[in-house]
């Protein structure tokens, strides 16, 4: 993870019912009174009643990121579960349908969104997210389980103001209360990933030669057992260059490295992580030595 970034806006945006205390409210003001410090800082509450009031809060933010140099942070104070957040008016909004607003601002920001959450379970946000798609954000801070206001207004008092006086996302990173938040990355959440999908090709590549034997059978050609084997040499070859290309179009575009070349030396080389992660595979050695040198081949 890159350590410095420079943000001129934080988004507090708080959507909870009148009898209950705004966790929101009081942490942006505390934060509110690091204008005086850091002028260069503003800082807004944003309190949408409804679901359509936050996409119109969502689009305002991405407007002013399009036309006002504005450089946010998002923090979100809303009630949670695994499928999405609840707004003061009850009405339910899913991680999916977040989704679009947030990679169009982290779009625009070049991959530097860092979003932090009060929300119970906020950390399914990440854990729903489509690899296939640009990141919705660079930076997360969520919680697996259910959180109190003491944690949130704690961890993100020292947070914040670590960040602007410092400029450094890992020094802020190591204030929160890591045993109910969560930070994460967009290049941490694709390493596993990665990893899973590399050993679930392996499974269907096992399947591959019974599938092949089936073909030739339900062709009814006779083919010698060179012949066979050059077939199915051929066909893996040809499956590990497609799985290859795969890997490196989630890589490229949840990373945002297709729009934005000039970010790769923040993250690890696709190549270095595949060989690392096919070295580490429990297979056959015949396999490894295959997939790392289609590897090498593609992605030289």
């Amino acid at each position: 993870m890159i350590d410095n970034f420079y943000y001129n806006t934080i988004y507090v945006i708080e959507s909870l019912d009148n009898s209950e205390s705004h966790t929101g409210t009081k942490l942006y003001e505390v934060i509110k009174k690091f204008e005086f410090k850091y002028p260069r800082t503003k800082t807004f509450l944003i309190s949408p009643q409804k679901k359509a009031e936050l996409f119109e809060t969502l689009v305002l933010i991405t407007n002013s990121v399009k036309n006002d140099n504005c450089l946010p942070i998002i923090h979100l104070e809303f009630h949670g579960n695994q499928q999405g957040i609840a707004c003061a008016n009850k009405e339910f909004i899913t991680w999916e349908e977040l989704y679009p607003y947030f990679i169009e601002i982290n779009i625009k920001l070049k991959n530097t969104l860092i979003i932090t959450t009060g929300i119970c379970l906020g950390a399914y946000f990440y854990f729903n997210a489509d690899i296939n798609k640009a990141a919705p954000f660079f930076t997360m801070i969520g919680s697996a389980e259910k959180i109190t206001n003491q944690i949130i207004l704690s961890s993100y008092e020292e947070f914040y103001k670590e960040l602007l006086f410092t400029e450094n996302l890992n020094k802020a990173l190591n204030l929160i209360d890591l045993n109910y938040l969560r930070p994460t990355d967009n290049e941490l959440m694709l390493k596993p990933i990665i990893s899973d999908l590399i050993n679930d090709y392996k499974k269907l590549l096992s399947r591959l030669p019974g599938i092949i034997n089936f073909a030739i059978v339900d062709s009814k050609k006779i083919l010698s057992e060179k012949d066979k084997n050059d077939f199915y040499t051929n066909a893996i070859k040809i499956q590990n260059k497609l799985f290859i290309g795969t890997l490196k179009k989630i890589w490229f575009t949840y990373l945002m490295l297709d729009l934005y070349p000039e970010t790769k030396n923040r993250y690890k080389n696709i190549k270095d992580l595949l060989l690392e992660n096919i070295n580490k595979l429990d297979v056959d050695e015949k396999f490894k030595k295959a997939l790392a040198t289609e590897v090498i081949m593609e992605l030289a």
